[in-house]
């Protein structure tokens, strides 16, 4: 909750390429903040998975998330 915004893309970054490393080479994100990771994976800037997010969580009527 304290970390710097810009540190916890960096360490998002990291964990693609690591995700790569393990041989998934496409993944599915379940509400998560991918937006800017997406396009510079794609750009080629990082390494990492094809990634294909999902945006806004889904769940069930009432739920707690």
């Amino acid at each position: 909750m304290t970390a710097d915004v810009g540190y916890g893309h960096l360490v998002a970054a990291q964990q693609a390429r690591m995700t790569l490393m393990r041989r998934f080479t496409t993944v599915r994100d379940a509400d998560g903040p991918v937006f800017a990771l997406k396009p510079a994976i794609d750009e080629h800037l990082f390494a990492g998975p094809r990634i294909f997010p999902s945006g806004a969580m889904i769940s069930q009527t009432g739920g707690e998330v």
